[in-house]
């Protein structure tokens, strides 16, 4: 039984683990170094020396976007063409099959045709509404 009970804490303590998490610097410096096992010294300098100096601006960061029914519906409509594209062209040019400078007029008139336009007014359209509620 004690087996288990073991098991069942490992268990529980992996799981918390198993996606990304915002860990603060306070939380970070709050937490006590295992001498036996330092990965969070490790990973903490790593990370500070490594990953800070380019952070993104948390200003900067888009928030979650919330769309309306016809705003969504719409989205729905114009992404799978708009992603099929940008995939196949992304691929052409791995493979040689598309000269980036030589079409690039050519790809900005197909995404004009699958109507990126619309597609993107629909994002400002919905960061507008976010941002209006935020400072409201």
């Amino acid at each position: 039984m004690e087996a288990a009970g073991q098991l069942r804490q490992t268990t529980e303590r992996s799981l918390a683990q198993t996606g990304p998490s915002y860990r603060t610097a306070s939380w970070r410096l709050s937490q006590a170094a295992d001498l036996n096992n330092p990965l969070e010294v490790i990973l903490y300098r790593e990370t500070k020396e490594k990953y800070e100096p380019y952070r993104l601006d948390v200003a900067k960061v888009v928030p979650p976007l919330f769309f309306t029914t016809e705003q969504a519906e719409e989205l729905d409509q114009l992404a799978k063409p708009i992603e099929d594209f940008r995939k196949e062209t992304i691929a052409r040019a791995m493979i040689g099959d598309l000269d980036i400078e030589k079409d690039w007029d050519a790809y900005l008139q197909t995404l004009d045709k699958l109507n990126l336009k619309r597609y993107l007014d629909i994002y400002q359209e919905a960061y507008d509404t976010r941002m209006k509620k935020l400072h409201s």
